[in-house]
């Protein structure tokens, strides 16, 4: 990939931001971007993400957001476990 070339996962709405030209990889298929530097899903992945959520049912939906909260707050557990044992070393 050249990064002089767009690509269809640039984000060129990001340009004009100071911070709106930083190449990054994207968390969902590890390919290279162009645009926040906060951002972490190039365009192309985060469209289809948007289809995909676009498509479900709002039971779906809200059975996905409680899955993904468990998720998150195993997650939380997790690291602030880790985290009191190396407190206690």
């Amino acid at each position: 990939m050249n990064p002089l070339i767009p690509s269809d996962r640039d984000w060129p709405e990001d340009s004009s931001d100071e911070n709106g030209n930083y190449l990054s990889h994207c968390s969902s298929c590890g390919l290279t971007f162009i645009g926040h530097k906060r951002r972490y899903i190039c365009r192309k992945c985060q469209r289809e993400h948007d289809a995909w959520w676009a498509a479900m049912s709002p039971e779906e939906r809200e059975r996905k957001k409680a899955e993904n909260e468990r998720a998150t707050q195993e997650m939380f557990k997790k690291l602030f476990k880790t985290l009191d044992k190396d407190e206690q070393v």
